[in-house]
């Protein structure tokens, strides 16, 4: 967004929204020479836009300026004199994409260099928002001819239209929306936690954390990405200027570009990109490296701080979002660049010191990051002035085609010696359908995440889909039977009227009226309310003949007659779970091989139904029930 403003003071952006704005005083008023007095005497130094309607107006109605959705701080409205920032978008951009397409004069070429430069120096803060979403667009197909629009109002609509939509697909309800769980992305719980700690200065607000959460997990669903340990950090730096619909833009089109120029998005990539760096720190700085190799800091887990922290528990705050300017025009390779360029600024002052892990290397370049003494501007001139001598020879830093080559000649040796490591990842709750019937006892978010938890791995990615209700389907077992024909995975659950607890069970094969016993051990039991609790089957395999003598009870898993259903079975008669005829009674008792306790409470063996539920699961891409729809896949009636 650099052009020819270089003769304009410096420039104070007061109350502009990227939608309404508030109309200034009329032009007539401007004409008494009280107010032309006042306009006569504003500093030399600074142009109050408010003050002109007309250009305040067009100005509000061109760009989106920043906005702290992450912590809620005010964002600084001043463009320094003589910067090379425009406040109106010229077609910079456009310009950029034709280079590479139509091979265009040397004008284009120059402004490519401009803006890299300006960057390097840093954007204004009050137009990160419009200049990181129009530079991330240029690489985009849709973006080609038209990237610098996406900063201004008239793309506002459609960049909000399009993630009202994904926010329809993937919050089924507003409890949904605002309990969003926060993927990882391979990031341990320890670094997610210090995210917050070195990014937001302890003033990352509540609704900041929920607007992340929502940002990632669309991220996660919409766009199927599972492994990204920079994102989570990414995310919390381009919310402290811009509100979620343009965040979940950016993070789009980064994990869409496939071709490794902004972060790892396999292990594998992670690994390579790690030594890759080490390999040029051993190139470069041959003793430094020896001391980093000794200590761990060279290793994958040792290198977190660069390739998962995006330097954020190194640097200070102003120089993250300085690193950010940079990033979004040059992608990856800052990394590198900025990486070694820090060794080489501290190398000498590390080599004093006895450093004897990973955390204590990074402990001390941090201090030195916070110190008086350091000087981030230097740092990237430093970063791209960047030479060492090998034999005498003056050499300058790799390219990025170079560390391309590089990085996927490391991805094989990383395929051979990666060790797997899989961090805890928080669940994320079931899928909701919202579909003709009203949902109440599957409808919390609370409630889906806790049957995430329980249900087997290949349905932990699906949604619930209400298929029977006795409010809607009548309370009879005829009917049950009908509605739950096709499903051979099927959520139960039921409302007790004593105290209102939530409890239910898991159906691995098709309820059906059938003498004998069937099912398997995938089935389980559960309880909601008050205390989530899950009671999977899990008989005692001792080898005695007890075991033997109750097998056949350890292996009661369901029972279906046309006067009652049940789960779970005892030598006395009594269930696990069971439902009668009319679903408006129930028992439950510890029942063989699923020991559990009973549902309803310790005082309730037998309640009351005020409503009974039955969900089955359907695929998250097409919304087909993974039991199949065909009309033919009746398996429960005789």
């Amino acid at each position: 967004m650099p052009a020819g403003r270089g003769n304009m003071a410096e420039i104070s952006i007061n109350n502009l929204h990227d939608v309404e704005v508030t109309r200034e005083p009329d032009a007539e008023d401007a004409k008494n020479s009280d107010e032309k007095e006042n306009m006569h005497n504003k500093s030399a130094n600074v142009l109050d836009l408010s003050e002109h309607e007309s250009v305040h107006s067009w100005l509000a109605g061109m760009l989106v300026y920043s906005s702290d959705s992450l912590c809620g701080l005010a964002i600084d409205e001043t463009i320094p004199k003589y910067s090379g920032w425009n406040v109106t978008p010229p077609p910079l951009f456009f310009e950029k994409r034709r280079r590479f397409r139509n091979k265009p004069s040397d004008h284009n070429w120059d402004a490519v260099v401009m803006l890299k430069e300006l960057c390097r120096s840093g954007v204004p803060p009050i137009l990160r928002c419009c200049v990181w979403v129009n530079e991330i667009m240029s690489l985009s197909d849709l973006g080609k001819f038209n990237s610098c629009d996406y900063g201004t109002v008239g793309k506002a609509n459609i960049v909000e239209d399009t993630y009202e939509l994904v926010e329809s697909i993937v919050f089924a309800t507003e409890e949904d929306r605002h309990e969003a769980p926060t993927p990882y992305f391979g990031l341990s719980t320890e670094l997610m936690d210090r995210i917050y700690e070195g990014l937001g200065d302890g003033t990352v607000t509540i609704e900041g954390k929920h607007r992340m959460a929502r940002v990632l997990h669309s991220v996660q669903i919409v766009l199927s990405v599972t492994y990204a340990p920079m994102l989570p950090v990414l995310c919390t730096i381009l919310l402290s200027f811009m509100k979620e619909k343009y965040v979940y833009t950016v993070l789009k089109e980064i994990t869409n570009n496939t071709d490794g120029r902004f972060m790892p998005l396999t292990p594998v990539e992670r690994a390579a990109w790690s030594k890759t760096f080490s390999d040029m720190v051993h190139k470069m700085f041959p003793f430094t490296y020896f001391e980093m190799e000794k200590c761990g800091a060279l290793s994958q887990q040792g290198l977190s701080p660069i390739f998962d922290m995006f330097f954020v528990t190194i640097f200070k705050r102003v120089h993250i979002y300085h690193l950010m300017d940079i990033y979004i025009v040059e992608g990856g390779k800052i990394l590198f660049r900025i990486g070694l360029a820090l060794l080489r600024f501290y190398k000498r002052k590390m080599k004093k010191m006895k450093i004897t892990s990973a955390d204590g290397w990074w402990d001390q370049i941090r201090e030195y990051a916070h110190s008086d003494d350091f000087n981030f501007e230097n740092l990237i001139l430093w970063a791209y002035t960047f030479t060492y001598y090998r034999l005498r020879k003056k050499v300058r830093f790799p390219r990025r085609r170079t560390i391309n080559r590089m990085i996927k000649h490391n991805e094989k040796w990383a395929e051979q010696n990666l060790a797997v490591v899989v961090p805890s990842e928080p669940p994320r709750p079931l899928g909701l359908v919202q579909g003709s019937y009203a949902c109440q006892l599957g409808s919390p978010t609370s409630t889906r995440v806790d049957l995430a938890k329980w249900v087997p791995p290949t349905l932990r990615s699906t949604k619930l889909d209400l298929v029977y209700s006795t409010n809607e389907h009548g309370a009879t077992l005829g009917n049950f039977y009908y509605c739950v024909r096709k499903l051979k995975h099927s959520l139960l659950l039921m409302k007790v009227k004593e105290n209102d607890a939530v409890i239910g069970m898991f159906a691995s094969s098709a309820w059906k009226v059938h003498p004998q016993i069937y099912g398997d051990g995938g089935c389980f039991l559960f309880q909601i309310k008050p205390e989530p609790k899950c009671y999977k089957w899990n008989p005692p395999s001792s080898g005695s003949i007890d075991d033997e003598k109750n097998g056949a009870l350890m292996e009661q898993f369901m029972t279906g007659k046309r006067t009652y259903i049940s789960m779970g079975g005892n030598a006395d008669g009594s269930s696990g779970l069971l439902i009668n005829e009319d679903l408006s009674k129930g028992r439950s008792a510890p029942a063989l091989g699923f020991n559990n306790e009973p549902l309803a409470g310790d005082d309730l063996p037998e309640f009351d139904i005020l409503l009974v539920e039955v969900y089955r699961f359907v695929r998250e891409i097409d919304g087909k029930g993974i039991d199949g729809d065909d009309a033919a896949c009746v398996w429960n009636y005789d």
